[in-house]
């Protein structure tokens, strides 16, 4: 059984809730994260699917940034967390949140084995020369400035696929990963190992996203606070929530940049071709850095379900020998599938992300392995 619950705190809030043949939508109003677990408990509880709350083995937890000290899950204790918070300030719009979700999970199931499983670990063997920013070293050294990339678990996921489906060992494969929802990002990944991923030490850096600007001149924002005297969080604001298709357009959900498009608005028109071109941009600095690629997958609700933007994507990297199949790009099964020609040079898949899958069997192995388990 899978679930969501959206929107917590708003008028707005709805639950979600699947299982082998059935799907029920909800709209109970919580407004905080506590009472939206304790009903979650309960709902299972209800459903038969969870007798005892003492009867779950583990819970999972993502947590976005785990900076250089956590490059792999870790069981949570007192003094994990002590650590944790001191990491927020490397993403505080994220960490804080996902801290929260970790007290509240440890009161309601005391006796499971809670696990941290980081989204920056998958780039732990980043070379210095993708991960260093050209900055002098103390800022590193002091700091900790570096670029730690996000959404590794859904890029790990899309790898293990990407072998599958290719028939690509690990160990020789060339794949280019894209992640494109609300947060897009893109990864470089040889012999199993990310070499170079477009998020920075934040998730703000990289490609466009819904509201995130993604690449800036890093004069901009100072610029912003001199000439409007905006502070310093302003400014994180208005780069993080305000900027990005949003910016552009007004919409940072691409089904509704799409109806716009369709409608003659330019501004919907302009935010497209600027999300495009800058993907483009980085696959071909990735096949750059790869010496080619094997496969480019595409994972995340645009990476999954949009078959305008894979096509605008693909659709002009004939030169290198990437041929878009339109029948296979159109063909939305939920499934991974290859959509390229068969004589393409460079395979295109599209991979549906499984991230609690592949957090669940981090923590897995992570337990069976300091036999916990």
């Amino acid at each position: 059984m899978t679930g969501l619950i959206e929107r917590i705190g708003s008028s707005e809030c709805r639950q979600y809730v699947k299982w082998p043949g059935g799907f029920a939508e909800e709209s109970h109003q919580f407004d905080n994260h506590q009472d939206s677990l304790t009903w979650s408990l309960n709902y299972l509880q209800a459903a038969d699917i969870l007798h005892d709350p003492n009867d779950l083995f583990c819970v999972c937890h993502r947590i976005v940034h785990g900076g250089e000290r956590f490059s792999a899950p870790v069981i949570v204790t007192d003094d994990v967390l002590n650590e944790l918070r001191a990491l927020n300030r490397l993403a505080p719009l994220h960490n804080p949140q996902n801290l929260t979700g970790i007290k509240i999970a440890r009161n309601i199931f005391p006796d499971a084995a809670h696990v941290a499983v980081f989204d920056t670990a998958f780039y732990r063997d980043l070379p210095p020369a993708a991960y260093r920013y050209a900055i002098p070293e103390w800022i590193y050294r002091d700091l900790g400035v570096r670029r730690y990339g996000f959404h590794g678990i859904s890029h790990q996921y899309m790898m293990l696929q990407a072998s599958e489906l290719t028939g690509k060992s690990l160990s020789e494969g060339r794949f280019i990963t894209l992640h494109l929802g609300n947060g897009c990002s893109i990864s470089a990944i040889k012999n199993g190992q990310c070499v170079d991923t477009s998020m920075g030490m934040t998730p703000l850096e990289g490609l466009i996203m819904g509201t995130r600007c993604g690449d800036l001149d890093p004069t901009i924002p100072l610029i912003l606070m001199h000439e409007t005297g905006i502070s310093l969080a302003e400014a994180e604001n208005l780069l993080n929530t305000e900027s990005g298709l949003k910016g552009i357009c007004g919409e940072n959900d691409m089904r509704a940049i799409h109806r716009l498009a369709e409608t003659g608005s330019s501004n919907a028109k302009l935010a497209l071709e600027m999300f495009v071109n800058r993907i483009k941009k980085y696959i071909g600095s990735y096949l750059a850095i790869l010496n080619g690629a094997d496969a480019i997958i595409f994972s995340g609700g645009i990476g999954e379900h949009d078959e305008i933007a894979r096509e605008l994507i693909c659709g002009s990297l004939d030169y290198l020998g990437i041929e878009l199949d339109p029948a296979g790009n159109s063909n939305d099964t939920h499934a991974p599938r290859v959509i390229s020609t068969e004589g393409s040079r460079v395979s295109l898949l599209v991979v549906p992300t499984d991230e609690e899958m592949q957090i669940a069997k981090q923590a897995l192995g992570m337990l069976e392995g300091s036999g916990t388990a």
